[in-house]
């Protein structure tokens, strides 16, 4: 076996002909204020319009630092047990401009016995900007695998009580992760609003049943005409709703349930209130939203639908849209170019 002794190593370092000295620093070619600057960034077009007196151009995201950062756009596009959904959340202006983190989010999955769709949107209250994102993005997963587990008959037979169950269940497990898995924190450090739906995909399954904490919203779209599952709130009020989040000492005394009678036309569409309002105060943006949701659309033209500009809109936008007609199983995509424009 060779080994390497000291009076080997000094023949070596003293008898190499390479030059050992510490180099030179390389420093820059030139100096920063002599550098040609950095082109401006650049985005893809977009025909979303700029609604009302809002700015002509949006300013230059500040991406977070945060551990717990959500994506600030994200999107999904594609069948489901034959039915189209897709979905997109983008982050406020607000967020987007100091840098701090996106706090809403979504989720679905199918019922594990396969009759239903579970939807849910969330999103973590801004009095928690660095960690409510992080209970609202483990609140929809938890929710929805917890109503995965309804069966077609409890759901027929229980309703909406079959949602609140689920979310107690969820509410317990979020508290139980905090607790094991974030000592240092507060419950009320994941602090989030919910929706949680359950679409029915068969004749005989019953009414789309809905349970909500806080402002999100819920709308049938059809014809352009949208149809909110729950009553409006009046936001010129004191509510007490969006103080009530969850995770919560008794989910029943904050959750509101809703339900609506199936049907094979049109879209359901959940929203977070950034878009919810931007939904009931602005026809303009309603217009757009349904031109765009008229029919079924990939991850790309969710995304692209949400890039309107609108005065004093600077919060996240969330949207979970599924079309109710079935799928044929003969659909392919359509051209590219939009009709609509």
């Amino acid at each position: 076996m060779f080994s390497w002794g000291k009076h080997h190593l000094d023949t070596v370092i003293h008898e190499c002909p390479v030059d050992l000295a510490p180099p030179e620093p390389i420093g820059f070619p030139e100096p920063f204020e002599t550098r040609e600057p950095l082109p401006s960034p650049r985005e893809l077009a977009t025909d979303a319009p700029a609604i009302g007196e809002g700015p002509a151009a949006q300013p230059l995201p500040i991406m977070s630092g945060l551990p717990f950062a959500l994506p600030s756009v994200r999107a999904d596009g594609g069948e489901l047990r034959d039915r189209w959904v897709a979905a997109a959340s983008i982050a406020g202006t607000i967020h987007q401009s100091e840098g701090t983190t996106a706090q809403d989010s979504y989720f679905f999955m199918p019922a594990q016995d396969g009759s239903a769709l579970i939807l849910a949107v969330t999103d973590g209250l801004g009095y928690r900007p660095c960690t409510a994102q992080v209970g609202a993005e483990l609140l929809a997963r938890l929710c929805c695998s917890q109503a995965a587990a309804i069966t077609h008959a409890d759901a027929v037979t229980d309703g909406t009580e079959t949602l609140v169950r689920a979310i107690e269940y969820a509410n317990i497990q979020l508290i139980g992760i905090q607790r094991a898995q974030l000592p240092g924190w507060h419950p009320s450090d994941l602090h989030t609003t919910l929706l949680l739906c359950r679409l029915p995909l068969t004749a005989d399954g019953g009414p789309m049943l809905f349970a909500r904490a806080g402002d999100t919203a819920a709308y049938l779209l059809d014809d352009a005409e949208y149809t909110p599952v729950f009553a409006e709130v009046d936001r010129e009020e004191p509510s007490n709703i969006v103080e009530s989040p969850l995770p919560h000492p008794n989910p029943r005394d904050i959750i509101q349930v809703a339900t609506a009678a199936m049907r094979y036309c049109g879209a359901l569409v959940l929203t977070t209130d950034g878009l919810a309002e931007d939904i009931t105060e602005s026809p303009q943006t309603r217009a757009w939203l349904a031109a765009r949701w008229t029919e079924p659309c990939g991850a790309h033209r969710m995304i692209d639908a949400l890039r309107y500009r609108r005065r004093d809109s600077h919060d996240d936008r969330t949207a979970l849209v599924a079309w109710l007609r079935p799928m044929s199983g003969d659909e392919t995509w359509s051209d590219a170019a939009d009709s609509d424009g």
